[in-house]
C-alpha cells in the first residue's frame, strides 16, 4: 500500500499472486481520488490475462452505470478504454485499460499511477521510458506518483533497471528511487492446484524452475515460450 518509491518491480513465479497484488494497489488508488492506467504487453494478453482478474477483484458497484456492462459474462476488450469509478471522496477516478502494443500510444494522457503487467514481453525498455513520463499528477491528498510492474522476471532490460547498482551506472539514479520485491509460487500454494509448482518443475530445466517458480534473476537465452 505504499504510495513511495517512485518506482516498484514485483517479480513473481507462475500463480504467485503478482497481478492480483498490483490490482489491489491500483483499485487502493482509485478509491483515494487518483487516475491511473492498467496495461499489459499487448491487448491479446490484457484481454486473457489482466483484464479477467480486475474484473474477479473490482467491485462492480464503485463503477459508473454506464460502464457496468463491461463486467457481464462474454464481454471482452477489443481496445482501449476507460473506466469512471465514484471515488471515497464523491469525485470521480478513471482508469485507462488496455494493450501496449504501441506504446507510443500512452504518450497523452497525464496520470498518478500505472501498473504494468508481465513487462517481461516488452524486447526494450522503451516502454518504460514513455510510463516514467506519464505518471506525475500528485493525487488529492499529495499522494505521489507512482509506477508499479508486475512479472516473471527476465535478465534483459528489467535487470538493467530494477538489478543492482554498478559501478558507474547510468541508473543508478532510477535504482536508488526504486523498490523490488519477489513472491514464489509455493507462498500462494493455498490457491493452487495441490502440488502445482512441482508439477510445473516437471517439464523445466532447474535454471527455467528458478525463472518461473522463484522468480530468479537467471541467464536463459529465451523464456518466451513461458
Amino acid at each position: 500500500y505504499s504510495d513511495t518509491p517512485t518506482h516498484l518491480l514485483l517479480k513473481g513465479g507462475e500463480g504467485a499472486g503478482k497481478s492480483v497484488a498490483g490490482i489491489i494497489k491500483t483499485l487502493n488508488r482509485l478509491r483515494r481520488g487518483m487516475s491511473g492506467g492498467m496495461g499489459s504487453p499487448d491487448l491479446e494478453h490484457f484481454k486473457k490475462s489482466l483484464w479477467p482478474e480486475f474484473v474477479n477483484w473490482c467491485p462492480i458497484e464503485c463503477i459508473i452505470p454506464r460502464h457496468q456492462h463491461r463486467f457481464a459474462a462474454g464481454w471482452e476488450p477489443s481496445k482501449a478504454f476507460t473506466l469512471v469509478f465514484k471515488n471515497e471522496l464523491g469525485g470521480d477516478s478513471f482508469l485507462i485499460c488496455g494493450g501496449m502494443d504501441d506504446h507510443s500510444s500512452w504518450e497523452g494522457p497525464n496520470l498518478s499511477f500505472f501498473h504494468g503487467d508481465e513487462s517481461r514481453r516488452h524486447k526494450t525498455p522503451e516502454a518504460i521510458k514513455v510510463l516514467t513520463g506519464r505518471i506525475r499528477i500528485p493525487g488529492p491528498n499529495g499522494d505521489p506518483p507512482q509506477l508499479y510492474l508486475t512479472t516473471t522476471p527476465r535478465k534483459h532490460w528489467l535487470f538493467d533497471y530494477f538489478g543492482p547498482i554498478k559501478d558507474n551506472d547510468p541508473l543508478a539514479a532510477f535504482k536508488r528511487n526504486s523498490y523490488v520485491a519477489t513472491v514464489l509460487t509455493r507462498e500462494n500454494a493455498a490457491n493452487l492446484e495441490v502440488g502445482f509448482a512441482d508439477k510445473r518443475a516437471e517439464s523445466l530445466t532447474e535454471a527455467e524452475a528458478r525463472i518461473v517458480l522463484e522468480a530468479e534473476w537467471e541467464d536463459v537465452t529465451d523464456i518466451e515460450k513461458f
